[in-house]
């Protein structure tokens, strides 16, 4: 059975361990916080499958901390379940369902209906947006959604295909652990470069692998994707031994079977967006990505990191 992990905010010691206690015994990893800002902020770290959230706690109540975890762009499609133990009305349940809230449950509850509430809504999360077990981000599915959804409103946007340079080298020279924690940075260098320079409503994708999908504004995206470039270059050095820092690249073998030097991990980004051309449909969009990210990494005169931008009106090539 998969371990899922489970948040638990609430300020009734007594209340989280027994619920802590069934729902370890149910094989959950389950953290708890006793006050609204320290779970908000940590929930942004952990990441869990999902958040059993108290309505009144101290220094931020439950649709105070709901609000602001479907605000952000790394934790909005967590599942919340909000629990309280005061007289509720329905204009209550209706305020935290307004806030973001998946469900709602009022103490004293039944442990089996909880339980199997908690198991329903994560099941169903995963079944729907499909999220990448490692990030935590949105998949395949809630990435063409996104699309597909910008494509229809008939604005402008941008999307930008986020994809690593010699990833697989590294990987088979270091292992699959460090591999993670280098998409782990790459994830966590995207979302502070949204964070800064885009807008609230921008998406982060994780395809799978190395891959990652961003979406943004036109006038937003070369300065979320130059954020990415410059810091990845400037962390990237620290998840390498010193004797392959000074070289400046490691040796393992190629894809044919060849002993080949590969330098030292840089990121291509190719951009597309519906600027000065017109699309209709999401494959036109993977269509222009898979291109410009393939032009960015064949660029030879370049030096670390870069990002490509279609800036085509018709279909001509760029070659």
């Amino acid at each position: 059975m998969t371990k899922y992990k489970v948040v638990i905010a609430d300020d009734d010691r007594n209340f989280t361990a027994s619920i802590k206690l069934i729902l370890e015994q149910d094989n959950y990893d389950v953290i708890v916080f006793y006050d609204g800002i320290t779970a908000s902020e940590k929930i942004q770290e952990i990441k869990p499958d999902l958040v059993l959230l108290d309505y009144d706690m101290p220094g931020m109540n439950g649709y105070d901390v709901c609000r602001k975890l479907r605000e952000n762009i790394t934790t909005r499609y967590i599942p919340i379940i909000i629990v309280t133990g005061k007289k509720t009305t329905v204009y209550d349940k209706i305020i935290g369902l307004k806030t973001g809230a998946d469900d709602y449950m009022v103490k004293p509850f039944d442990t089996d209906e909880l339980k199997a509430r908690i198991l329903r809504l994560i099941q169903r999360t995963k079944e729907i947006i499909s999220l990448n077990p490692l990030t935590k981000l949105p998949g395949n599915i809630r990435i063409e959604e996104e699309i597909t959804k910008r494509i229809a409103s008939g604005n402008k946007f941008a999307v930008g295909y986020v994809d690593l340079d010699h990833f697989k080298a590294y990987n088979d020279t270091y292992g699959y652990k460090k591999g993670d924690n280098v998409i782990n940075l790459l994830n966590q260098i995207v979302f502070e470069g949204i964070s800064l320079h885009g807008n609230p409503d921008d998406f982060i994708g994780h395809i799978g692998g190395d891959d990652f999908i961003i979406v943004s504004s036109v006038d937003k995206i070369d300065e979320i994707c130059r954020y990415i470039t410059n810091n990845f270059d400037q962390r990237i050095p620290a998840y390498y031994h010193p004797e392959d820092r000074t070289r400046g690249y490691i040796t393992t073998i190629d894809r044919k079977g060849n002993k080949k030097m590969f330098p030292i991990m840089t990121v291509s980004i190719g951009i597309a967006t519906n600027e000065k051309r017109e699309i209709n449909h999401y494959a036109e969009i993977i269509d222009i990505l898979i291109e410009m990210k393939k032009y960015a990494k064949s660029l030879e005169e370049r030096e670390g990191s870069t990002f490509v931008k279609d800036r085509r009106s018709s279909q001509s090539k760029i070659f």
